[in-house]
């Protein structure tokens, strides 16, 4: 009895989790690319600003060509999501534009 109830609540909140993901296909977000994906050498794995590691889930990245190195800031766009997960391609990296040298008054 325990089991079902806890298999229903498991299947709602999957269901959920989903449609939330699913509004993020599309969209192009700035990512950290972290590294290789634990499962193979042909994914890479980022986060964006709103995902904290060990918590939320992560972007697997499908098309990381345009990545030269670890820990940088990258344009990403999702093309899918897998439950907690979304999956995208890395479009290039994050130009960060340079602050004046002159302090405001």
């Amino acid at each position: 009895m325990k089991q079902k109830r806890f298999d229903k609540l498991v299947r709602a909140q999957k269901k959920v989790v989903q449609k939330q993901q699913s509004k993020w296909i599309g969209r192009k977000v700035h990512a950290i690319v972290e590294g290789f994906h634990p499962e193979s050498k042909m994914l890479l794995r980022a986060r964006h600003s709103g995902q904290c590691p060990d918590i939320d889930g992560q972007i697997i990245i499908n098309d990381g060509r345009n990545v030269s190195t670890f820990g940088a800031l990258y344009e990403v766009e999702i093309t899918d999501a897998i439950e907690y997960d979304l999956i995208g391609k890395v479009l290039g990296p994050v130009v960060c534009k340079k602050r004046s040298s002159l302090a405001l008054i």
